[in-house]
């Protein structure tokens, strides 16, 4: 708050007339705002910290363990679809859409495979347990896809991934209802 606060309050304290006085003290008034401003600049400098911040251990996510957590850079933003990770946002082939844009208000379980037979299991088990749910198909969108690195991608309504299927491609033995019905007790907090 240091950082940013002299550039809001500056005005008030010191005075509107006073900061931009045509005369050397508004000179030396602006350039020690200047300086005090100048200390927060990595706070745009540095967006792995502000928007790339994980949560990996957080209790409502589920692990991947098929792979290592990818490398966390402070400086710049790794796209991950790591759980606890930031959802990574990604133009759709028109190049217009986000696929932020079709995000529901609660959950979202995005689906890049050709049937999306898993993501619709998700909806019902979802509306069996009263849970807010979107299923998000887009198979077309391979480029996404590359980004989103699984198939199957379950967000939470604040835009951090909950859980991602374990391998590259779901395994239909695996992702039956109930092993979907106990992936979303999970991480809505009502199971284990």
């Amino acid at each position: 708050m240091q950082i940013l606060l002299p550039a809001y309050m500056a005005p008030e304290t010191i005075g509107r007339e006073r900061m931009v006085a045509q005369d050397a003290e508004g000179q030396r008034l602006r350039d020690q705002l200047k300086a005090q401003i100048d200390k927060g600049w990595w706070l745009h400098a540095e967006q792995g910290v502000s928007v790339g911040y994980r949560y990996p251990q957080s209790g409502i996510n589920i692990q991947d363990d098929d792979t290592e957590e990818p490398q966390w850079d402070r400086v710049k933003i790794v796209p991950t679809t790591w759980p606890g990770s930031r959802a990574p946002h990604v133009f759709l082939s028109d190049r217009c859409t986000s696929i932020f844009d079709h995000y529901g208000p609660g959950f979202t379980i995005v689906d890049f495979t050709a049937s999306g037979e898993a993501s619709s299991i998700f909806v019902d088990v979802a509306r069996s347990l009263a849970a807010p749910l979107k299923k998000v198909h887009l198979p077309a969108e391979t480029h996404c896809r590359k980004i989103w690195e699984r198939d199957l991608v379950l967000v939470r309504p604040d835009g951090y991934v909950a859980w991602r299927c374990s391998s590259k491609t779901p395994d239909s033995d695996s992702l039956d209802g109930n092993r979907i019905r106990d992936i979303l007790l999970y991480v809505l907090g009502r199971g284990v």
